[in-house]
This record gives structure tokens, sequence and C-alpha cells, in this order.
């Protein structure tokens, strides 16, 4: 009966991990109608509330959170003027400044979406996660009572916190830059049709390298909260208790200096919308598939 329950589980999660990296490697690329250029920076209008913001490095394969960016392409209008340029939506307003020679930042991006603005810090994503409503841990292993779920207040590295979705200030925004990706599978795995993902691979910045970037230089890679694995996982500088600064940060003149960011608002007419905004979302990163309850054994089987 185990066998029989376990090969059951086994050939579930093959066809589900054909069927998503079949699908997820065919809708992973957006509409060239919803793609905005702007030097440097990509701007993808993926709904009225979600825009994807790139900096750097532009990449259309699908990640392990974003899978389908082939999406009906909302209204939107762009207006360039000199060096600025302004995407405005039926829900928001961007504001890029392209001449800048910094990558995103407070003096040449900014969000707004009725009364409330975000703009990013030179360490992250800013304020984003403030009223965040919490996400989740990798694991429970070790843990001793009470949790805490701010990943920012987290300095258990192992746990791999992260933030959620929804926030109470009625927007967040997700960093999916070097995230795993879904890409072809290798080519004696390629007539089974599994799925195949991958870390972004970048050799660990060197000693000389972190110590040559200037602190008043120095550019955020990553949230406010990133561990050190995550941190060196991009190429890029960790100091755990810096004097000023991001504590993660770039080596300019590395080809991986880049962003890929999510503005997701969650803006409706009556107000903040959770559930629209969930909706929304599981259009890009896809449902979360359930085991049918017989495969789980008889003592979680009505059967």
């Amino acid at each position: 009966m185990l066998i029989i329950r376990l090969s059951t589980l086994a050939l579930l999660s093959c066809m589900h991990s054909r069927a998503s990296a079949s699908s997820a490697m065919s809708t992973a690329a957006a509409d060239p109608a919803a793609i905005v250029q702007a030097g440097s920076a990509r701007f993808t209008v993926l709904t009225d509330d979600v825009i994807r913001m790139e900096d750097g490095r532009w990449t259309d394969e699908p990640t392990f959170a974003f899978i389908n960016r082939k999406l009906d392409v909302p209204r939107y209008h762009v207006e360039r003027n000199g060096s600025t340029v302004t995407i405005t939506t039926k829900a928001l307003k961007l504001e890029y400044d392209q001449g800048t020679k910094t990558a995103f930042s407070p003096s040449n991006l900014r969000v707004t979406m009725g009364d409330v603005v975000w703009t990013p810090k030179p360490e992250g994503v800013g304020d984003a996660n403030k009223g965040n409503l919490l996400g989740t841990v990798r694991t429970l292993d070790g843990v001793d009572g009470w949790l805490d779920l701010d990943c920012a207040n987290q300095d258990r590295y192992d746990l791999h916190c992260t933030y959620g979705l929804l926030s109470t200030q009625g927007y967040t925004v997700v960093d999916d830059t070097n995230r795993p990706r879904f890409t072809a599978p290798p080519e004696h795995m390629q007539a089974m049709g599994i799925g195949w993902y991958e870390r972004p691979q970048v050799d660990e910045a060197s000693d000389e390298e972190c110590a040559a970037v200037k602190v008043e230089e120095r550019r955020g890679c990553g949230e406010d909260s990133i561990v050190p694995l995550d941190c060196l996982g991009r190429g890029c500088c960790y100091d755990e208790d810096p004097e000023s600064g991001p504590s993660c940060w770039y080596v300019p003149t590395r080809s991986h200096a880049t962003r890929d960011w999510y503005f997701i608002g969650h803006g409706s007419p009556d107000g903040i919308d959770y559930k629209g905004t969930l909706k929304a979302m599981s259009k890009m990163m896809g449902k979360i598939p359930l085991l049918p309850r017989y495969a789980y054994g008889g003592g979680d089987s009505r059967y």
C-alpha cells in the first residue's frame, strides 16, 4: 500500500512538473505592447495595479514566483519629457528619470497611487514592507515558542523569512532579482518533459572588489532583510553591521548589477481590495497545486 501511494505521489509530481514547465516557458514573456523601455530600465505593465520594474539585465524566463506574464494588456499612457518617462494606468502613475547614472533610487523612481507615494531606498525596496500582513518561513526546525514573522526583526538566517503579498498600506513590492528560474532541461531529460529550474550562477565578489566601493556609492542588492547567503549568492558584498548604507551592495562593474521588482497595488474604487489582488497575482504566479486526498493514504481519505 505504501509503495502504491508513493508511486502515485511521484507520478502526480512528475505530471505537474511537466505541465507547469511547459506552460511557464510559453507564457513567461509579456506581450510586447505591455513593455516600456527607458535607457537601462524596462517596465512591464501587467495590470492596472501591477508593474514590473527591471534595471540592468532583463530576462523573460519564468521564475519560481512569476511563471506567466502574458496577460491582457491594460490601457495605459506613456509620456516622455526630456529624460523623464511617465507611465499612467487607471490605478497608478510611475515616474522614472533615465538620465541619472544610478540604478533605481529615490532620486529617479517614484510610484503614486492616490495619496500613497512609494520610492525605493538605497538599501532596497524602501518602506514597501511597512504594514505587510506577513508571509512565512522555510522551516520551523529549532523554533521554540513565539516566532516573529516580520523579516526585518528575524535574525535566524536559516529560516529564509519571506514577506507576504498584501499590506495595509495598499501596496507591496516583491524583489525577484536573481531568483531561481525555469529553464530548458538538460538534453538527457528533454524527452521526459520534466521541468527544470536553476538559480542564476554568479561568482562571489572578492574582498578587494567590495572594499573598492565607497560607502556613499553603495547601491542596495536586495531587501533590507536579505540574509548573507542570498546576498553573497547574488555576487554582492555583505557587511552584517555597516556604519551607514546598505548591508548588502552591488559591485557596479559587474554585469549582474541588476534589479527585478514588482510593484503590486491593492487598489479598487472602494478602497483596498485584497481578494482582487490575490486573484490577479494567481494569474502570474499560478495556483498552488493540491494533491487529491486519496494520495495521502487511508488516514486522510474520505474513502
